[in-house]
């Protein structure tokens, strides 16, 4: 039975997280949620948004002063396996346009993208404003 109860729980989860995330129709296994599934027990904690606050912020409130995207460049990039060259062909920008926005970057938030654990800690922190932003 418990079994059971866990499946039911996990199908709930990959249903309901999965609707907010990737959007309706779309058939979800738990699996595909990856990091989702760790941190949604936090979305509700607060925890959550103080960490996304703390590594995006910055950039978040560039963004929507200035109406650019840098949270989004950042995202293309660490899609892009960190390199410029690609992720500058995703966002169809000029690699040379891509390097300023990453060095805006930079300077927004202080951060070193070559530190494994600051990579980890954005890549998470892009993966909770998903979170948080399908939970509104």
């Amino acid at each position: 039975m418990p079994q059971l109860r866990r499946g039911l729980d996990e199908a709930e989860q990959a249903l309901g997280l999965g609707r907010r995330l990737f959007g309706p129709g779309r058939v979800t296994h738990i699996a595909d949620l990856g990091v989702h599934q760790l941190l949604a027990p936090l979305a509700t904690s607060g925890g959550l948004a103080a960490f996304r606050s703390e590594h995006l912020g910055p950039l978040e409130a560039y963004d929507r002063e200035s109406g650019a995207d840098l949270v989004g460049t950042l995202r293309a990039f660490f899609a892009a396996r960190s390199s410029p060259t690609l992720a500058a062909k995703q966002l169809h920008l000029h690699r040379n346009s891509l390097l300023y926005r990453l060095q805006r970057i930079r300077e927004l938030t202080g951060l070193d993208f070559e530190d494994p654990e600051t990579r980890l800690a954005l890549e998470v922190a892009l993966r909770a404003r998903d979170l948080l932003d399908a939970h509104q």
